[in-house]
Protein backbone atom coordinates (compact mmCIF):
# COMPACT_ATOMS: atom_id res chain seq x y z
CA UNK A 1 0.00 0.00 0.00
CA UNK A 2 2.72 2.02 -0.52
CA UNK A 3 3.02 4.04 -4.02
CA UNK A 4 0.63 6.55 -5.53
CA UNK A 5 -1.91 8.08 -3.64
CA UNK A 6 -1.57 5.49 -1.12
CA UNK A 7 1.05 6.81 0.46
CA UNK A 8 -1.15 9.49 1.91
CA UNK A 9 -2.62 7.29 3.80
CA UNK A 10 -2.10 5.89 6.97
CA UNK A 11 -3.78 2.97 8.74
CA UNK A 12 -6.13 3.30 11.98
CA UNK A 13 -7.42 -0.01 12.41
CA UNK A 14 -7.99 -3.57 10.76
CA UNK A 15 -10.71 -5.65 11.02
CA UNK A 16 -10.21 -9.74 9.75
CA UNK A 17 -13.28 -11.42 9.18
CA UNK A 18 -13.48 -14.96 8.98
CA UNK A 19 -15.14 -16.17 5.45
CA UNK A 20 -17.13 -19.22 4.63
CA UNK A 21 -18.22 -19.50 1.10
CA UNK A 22 -20.89 -22.15 0.54
CA UNK A 23 -22.78 -24.34 -1.63
CA UNK A 24 -25.95 -23.01 -2.70
CA UNK A 25 -28.62 -24.78 -4.99
CA UNK A 26 -32.62 -24.32 -5.16
CA UNK A 27 -34.18 -27.01 -3.19
CA UNK A 28 -34.14 -30.87 -3.82
CA UNK A 29 -30.83 -30.53 -5.95
CA UNK A 30 -28.19 -32.89 -5.18
CA UNK A 31 -24.59 -31.59 -4.83
CA UNK A 32 -23.59 -33.87 -7.94
CA UNK A 33 -26.09 -32.06 -9.59
CA UNK A 34 -24.65 -29.06 -10.12
CA UNK A 35 -22.45 -28.40 -13.55
CA UNK A 36 -22.13 -24.27 -13.17
CA UNK A 37 -21.07 -22.36 -10.13
CA UNK A 38 -21.71 -18.39 -10.36
CA UNK A 39 -20.26 -15.94 -7.70
CA UNK A 40 -18.13 -12.60 -7.48
CA UNK A 41 -14.18 -13.74 -8.49
CA UNK A 42 -12.32 -13.82 -5.33
CA UNK A 43 -15.26 -16.04 -4.07
CA UNK A 44 -14.41 -18.31 -6.96
CA UNK A 45 -10.76 -18.22 -6.62
CA UNK A 46 -11.14 -19.39 -2.50
CA UNK A 47 -13.29 -21.90 -3.98
CA UNK A 48 -10.87 -23.04 -6.72
CA UNK A 49 -10.04 -26.47 -5.76
CA UNK A 50 -13.80 -27.92 -5.25
CA UNK A 51 -14.80 -26.16 -8.38
CA UNK A 52 -11.95 -27.98 -10.25
CA UNK A 53 -12.34 -31.41 -8.27
CA UNK A 54 -15.93 -31.76 -9.40
CA UNK A 55 -15.04 -29.95 -12.72
CA UNK A 56 -17.56 -27.05 -12.63
CA UNK A 57 -17.92 -24.15 -15.01
CA UNK A 58 -17.61 -20.71 -13.76
CA UNK A 59 -20.04 -17.40 -14.35
CA UNK A 60 -19.12 -14.48 -12.87
CA UNK A 61 -21.15 -12.24 -10.97
CA UNK A 62 -20.80 -8.74 -9.23
CA UNK A 63 -21.03 -9.55 -6.02
CA UNK A 64 -21.94 -12.93 -3.93
CA UNK A 65 -25.95 -11.92 -3.08
CA UNK A 66 -26.50 -11.20 -6.75
CA UNK A 67 -25.33 -15.06 -7.30
CA UNK A 68 -27.94 -16.45 -5.07
CA UNK A 69 -30.62 -14.32 -6.20
CA UNK A 70 -29.88 -15.64 -10.08
CA UNK A 71 -29.95 -19.03 -8.93
CA UNK A 72 -32.82 -18.88 -7.04
CA UNK A 73 -35.19 -17.17 -9.74
CA UNK A 74 -33.25 -19.77 -12.41
CA UNK A 75 -35.20 -22.61 -12.08
CA UNK A 76 -32.26 -24.49 -13.31
CA UNK A 77 -31.35 -27.97 -10.95
CA UNK A 78 -27.58 -27.92 -12.58
CA UNK A 79 -26.41 -24.16 -11.39
CA UNK A 80 -25.13 -23.36 -7.76
CA UNK A 81 -24.25 -20.14 -6.09
CA UNK A 82 -20.86 -19.66 -4.28
CA UNK A 83 -22.05 -17.41 -1.24
CA UNK A 84 -22.75 -17.27 2.82
CA UNK A 85 -25.01 -19.05 4.25
CA UNK A 86 -27.04 -16.13 5.11
CA UNK A 87 -27.22 -15.73 1.63
CA UNK A 88 -28.66 -18.87 1.00
CA UNK A 89 -30.90 -18.11 3.61
CA UNK A 90 -32.17 -15.31 2.51
CA UNK A 91 -33.10 -16.24 -0.97
CA UNK A 92 -34.70 -19.92 0.25
CA UNK A 93 -31.79 -22.34 -1.50
CA UNK A 94 -30.31 -25.76 -0.21
CA UNK A 95 -27.06 -25.44 1.63
CA UNK A 96 -24.71 -27.74 0.36
CA UNK A 97 -21.92 -26.69 3.63
CA UNK A 98 -18.70 -24.94 3.02
CA UNK A 99 -16.35 -25.42 0.20
CA UNK A 100 -14.00 -22.62 0.52
CA UNK A 101 -10.35 -24.79 -0.19
CA UNK A 102 -8.88 -23.33 3.41
CA UNK A 103 -10.77 -23.52 6.81
CA UNK A 104 -9.24 -20.30 8.00
CA UNK A 105 -10.34 -18.31 4.73
CA UNK A 106 -10.89 -14.23 5.76
CA UNK A 107 -10.69 -11.02 4.50
CA UNK A 108 -9.01 -8.05 5.91
CA UNK A 109 -10.24 -4.23 6.05
CA UNK A 110 -8.28 -1.65 6.82
CA UNK A 111 -9.96 1.41 7.91
CA UNK A 112 -8.12 4.82 6.62
CA UNK A 113 -7.42 8.07 7.22
CA UNK A 114 -5.50 11.08 5.01
CA UNK A 115 -2.43 12.06 6.63
CA UNK A 116 -2.08 15.61 7.59
CA UNK A 117 0.11 17.62 5.29
CA UNK A 118 0.44 14.75 3.15
CA UNK A 119 -2.37 14.67 1.89
CA UNK A 120 -2.35 17.54 -1.02
CA UNK A 121 -4.43 17.01 -3.95
CA UNK A 122 -6.95 14.57 -2.15
CA UNK A 123 -10.48 15.71 -1.26
CA UNK A 124 -13.12 14.81 1.21
CA UNK A 125 -12.46 12.69 4.09
CA UNK A 126 -12.43 8.83 3.34
CA UNK A 127 -11.38 6.34 0.22
CA UNK A 128 -13.08 3.57 -1.09
CA UNK A 129 -10.45 0.89 -2.99
CA UNK A 130 -10.37 -2.82 -3.74
CA UNK A 131 -7.08 -4.23 -4.04
CA UNK A 132 -6.42 -7.35 -5.71
CA UNK A 133 -3.80 -9.30 -4.26
CA UNK A 134 -2.73 -13.41 -4.93
CA UNK A 135 -5.28 -15.73 -3.23
CA UNK A 136 -3.24 -17.42 -1.17
CA UNK A 137 -3.30 -18.71 2.41
CA UNK A 138 -1.30 -16.74 5.38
Amino acid sequence: LGSGVLRHFETIATVTIPISQHLLTLPGVKESDVRRVMSQKPALDQCAEYIKLHHLLQSTTDDTLQAANLVSTSGSMSLGAIASSMAGRTHGLKDHGPINDYDQNATKFWLLTAMRGRSKGISGNHVGMTIDVSDTAG
